[in-house]
């Protein structure tokens, strides 16, 4: 009993940073590139990856969540126009809402990732740059993380 209860309280001291995954490091460029590509497809399954990591660093991040709502619902009114048709205009208007609830999901998830990494690595990230291009300017950092090369100063406004 001893023994496991000595192992118990080692398993539970501090992590330090290399104990944790590291992050998605695929360079910002290509997720653009892929974006440009594939469209919404890979930004949604990229998104959630990066969500993913961040709630490995910060179990009290909702990202993940946010996106998982926000996904649900969209595929739900997905199926529903498959089988109701598109003429519906009740229809339509609950797609434009949808559509408009899952840009803002998006742009919510990636604000609580942001607020997850400035405080887990002692960083300050541009909101600005956060809300026009989310995905890519995470990506960045999370790039950034991954290389060892992340400072806690702020450069300035594209930082």
């Amino acid at each position: 009993m001893s023994i496991d209860t000595a192992v118990m309280t080692d398993s539970t001291q501090s992590v330090d940073v290399d104990d944790y995954s590291q992050p998605p490091s695929l360079h910002w460029a290509l997720v653009l590139l892929f974006t440009l590509l594939f469209g919404r497809i890979f930004v949604m399954i990229w998104i959630l990856h990066q969500a993913a990591w961040v709630r490995r660093i910060d179990p009290s991040s909702n990202a993940l969540r946010i996106l998982a709502v926000a996904y649900t619902c969209t595929a739900v009114i997905a199926i529903m126009s498959f089988f109701w048709g598109v003429g519906e205009t009740v229809l339509m208007l609950a797609m434009a809402l949808v559509r408009l609830g899952l840009g803002v999901a998006l742009i919510w998830s990636c604000l609580s990732m942001r607020q997850s990494i400035e405080a887990r690595f002692n960083l300050n990230l541009s909101g600005l740059l956060t809300f026009f291009f989310p995905v890519c300017y995470l990506q960045y950092h999370m790039t950034r993380i991954a290389k060892g090369e992340h400072t806690p100063e702020r450069h300035g406004l594209f930082s």
